[in-house]
């Protein structure tokens, strides 16, 4: 779903969905995140190079996490 243009959408959303759970406005399994930005980190590089990847990068660099590459 990384690399596909209305996959973001999803992603976007869980993202916001586990940040949620992150700060007890939700149930669920706080380790979701984590595994979320483990596999974004993972492809950053990939992700950068189209409009919907960068829309990804832009929403977890948003939540705090930072990134070993230059995202744009």
């Amino acid at each position: 779903m990384l690399f596909n243009q209305y996959g973001n959408y999803v992603v976007q959303t869980l993202i916001n969905v586990s940040m949620d759970v992150l700060a007890d406005r939700r149930p669920g399994q706080q380790s979701w995140f984590t595994h979320v930005v483990d596999h974004v980190v993972k492809h950053a590089s990939d992700l950068r190079k189209y409009t919907f990847g960068k829309k990804i990068l832009q929403k977890l660099s948003e939540c705090g996490v930072e990134f070993e590459i230059p995202l744009f």
